[in-house]
């Protein structure tokens, strides 16, 4: 039987640890396994605490952040694109200047 998962958020300017993954929460909170830990922190008022998301949304959630993320990959590449472009186009011109010297 799996755990129920909680969605926890840290207090404003708290730095509280999370010591399944060994790291502390983002300010943006996450889903967690409900254990005494996590109650004990929300009774301590470290974390607020809110519905898991369900199935459909986490599904929404990872899709936009596929999409979001061949976004940031299309850009990269063309200002990598770019780049290459105008240092070609300089060394191009640079091969220009010298060949016209020599004459």
């Amino acid at each position: 039987m799996t755990a129920t998962e909680i969605r926890v958020t840290p207090k404003k300017g708290f730095q509280v640890f999370d010591p399944a993954l060994r790291d502390y929460l983002p300010a943006e909170g996450r889903e967690v396994s409900e254990t005494p830990y996590w109650r004990r922190r929300i009774i301590d008022g470290d974390v607020t605490e809110s519905a898991a998301r369900t199935p459909e949304q986490k599904q929404a959630e990872a899709a936009a952040e596929l999409e979001a993320e061949g976004k940031r990959r299309e850009a990269a590449e063309a200002a990598a694109l770019e780049e290459a472009e105008r240092l070609a186009k300089e060394k191009a011109e640079a091969g220009n200047a010298g060949a016209g010297s020599e004459a």
